[in-house]
């Protein structure tokens, strides 16, 4: 054989792993649970990105520059609170086994969702912008923790299949913030792009 020959039998050879993986990955259920869980957490951090600056400024009054600065907090807490998350979830793993990080990823993704819904109630009626900010930084920092949290589960999902499981549940992120952006557009009357 050719050396061109067995560099193409390789890359053949990785082709089918790699395919392999995403269909055996494709096939799990619980591929589909994370990649819930992702679509929901990075999802929601994509929107918020996209969406936080103009909600300051048409709900809180804020200046374009002040919005931008406050908002650009949700993003930054990813510096330390992803990484947060992985400990939390190794932590239960040492002390509960495989289903305590299940359970830090529940305790996650419920405390990411009451902060949500309490962001979701905020307006300058009921709360003053420092504690609309603090709720933001809890809110935040919880996403960034689910985030962390949802990809600690994944190796266990299908030892062999990490990479498909890997891609699939990565591919939440951009699915939850493709959906919830047309959620957006929907409520606001303007259709679709």
């Amino acid at each position: 054989m050719k050396q061109s020959d067995s560099e193409f039998c390789v890359v053949c050879s990785d082709s089918c792993v790699a395919a392999k993986s995403l269909f055996e990955a494709a096939r799990n259920w619980q591929t589909w649970v994370l990649f819930l869980c992702y679509m929901f957490s990075f999802g929601v951090e994509l929107i918020v990105n996209g969406n936080i600056v103009s909600y300051f400024v048409t709900v809180w009054a804020m200046t374009q520059s002040n919005a931008g600065m406050v908002g650009s907090i949700f993003g930054f807490l990813n510096l330390f609170a992803r990484t947060l998350g992985g400990w939390m979830s190794d932590w239960f793993l040492v002390r509960y086994g495989v289903r305590g990080r299940i359970h830090a990823l529940f305790i996650q993704t419920l405390l990411m969702g009451l902060c949500l819904v309490t962001f979701s109630t905020l307006n300058p009626d009921v709360t003053s912008a420092g504690m609309m900010i603090v709720n933001l930084i809890f809110w935040g920092i919880l996403t960034s923790m689910t985030e962390g949290g949802t990809f600690a589960v994944v190796p266990y999902v299908l030892p062999n299949a990490v990479g498909g499981c890997a891609g699939i549940v990565g591919a939440g992120g951009n699915t939850g913030a493709l959906l919830g952006n047309y959620m957006i557009l929907a409520l606001k009357g303007t259709g679709g792009p």
